[in-house]
């Protein structure tokens, strides 16, 4: 019997065929409630079919809503940990894919990490891009409760939990956390983390405000910031692979793509080699198929 992985993390690479190691290693972080080698898994799978590895994990409900910060720093320490221990970072490039909140708050706490520890400075020179998926979503008065009762079966348990959190997080100062978390979120991207960013979202979605993150994205095209985004009139809370699944398989592969011609064009200036010369850079691209899907 095969026994169960310890670790709240899981790395699958590409088969040997497709292995490539100068393509960036995809971090999947996944939203509250949903099951590692379930639905993430499926992501995972599919890029690796096109040589991409990857480690996924998914913060536990009272980690993502601790009112306290210590929780969500420990588990972004441990996902650090994890990847040098298996020579991904900071050997490698790592894209930060985050679905909804969950995951947003894990690509808060690398950032942070990267700003305030100097353990941790080159975590900016690591990032090569950031992927958001119904995410980041604005935090309101509300926002808890209607993640619980999409993460959780009903019952007493949920229903304490439920209080136990509304409670801290309002004593803790709610609205501060939210104001701060936005705040992070809006200048990821500008001045010290100048990488492109892809956010996935749909104007239907009861989790995660589309309006607002509607106006994120004029913000950060405001500023300068390097965003493509892609707004579905009707789709899913993190579903919209499965309602749109051949548009976002290839707005996600386009995006990665564009990754590697971009560092294989900073590769060739860097070197001076000209873009015709047998011994210039002309980076690597990952398989795409002509109808990849997720």
């Amino acid at each position: 019997m095969a026994q169960e992985d310890p670790s709240p993390f899981a790395l699958l690479q590409p088969r040997s065929e497709a292995a490539n190691d100068e393509l960036p290693v995809i971090v999947l972080l996944g939203w509250v409630g949903a099951q590692r080698d379930g639905a993430l898994l499926k992501y995972a799978d599919f890029l690796a079919e096109q040589g991409y590895a990857s480690v996924r994990s998914v913060q536990p409900t009272g980690t993502a809503f601790s009112p306290f910060e210590r929780p969500r720093r420990s588990w972004a320490l441990a996902l650090l940990s994890f990847l040098r221990a298996r020579q991904l970072w900071p050997q490698r490039r790592l894209v930060l894919y985050a679905f909804s909140n969950g995951g947003a708050f894990v690509v808060e706490q690398l950032m942070l990490l990267a700003e305030q520890d100097r353990r941790f400075s080159q975590l900016r020179a690591s990032m090569a891009a950031f992927v958001f998926d119904s995410a980041p979503a604005h935090m309101k008065s509300d926002s808890l409760q209607r993640v619980l009762s999409e993460a959780e079966p009903p019952g007493l348990g949920r229903a304490l939990r439920a209080t136990y959190y509304s409670t801290a997080s309002w004593l803790m100062g709610r609205e501060r956390r939210g104001q701060a978390f936005w705040a992070n979120m809006t200048r990821l991207g500008g001045l010290g983390w100048d990488r492109p960013q892809l956010f996935l979202y749909s104007a239907d979605d009861h989790l995660c405000d589309g309006a607002k993150l509607d106006e994120l994205v004029a913000a950060k095209r405001a500023a300068g910031q390097r965003v493509s985004a892609r707004r579905w009139q009707r789709s899913q809370h993190c579903g919209h692979f499965r309602r749109h699944r051949e548009e976002y398989s290839q707005l996600l592969l386009d995006f990665l793509a564009g990754l590697q011609a971009e560092s294989g064009a900073a590769q060739a200036s860097g070197s001076g080699g000209g873009g015709g010369s047998a011994g210039g850079s002309v980076g690597v691209s990952p398989r795409v198929g002509p109808r990849a899907r997720l």
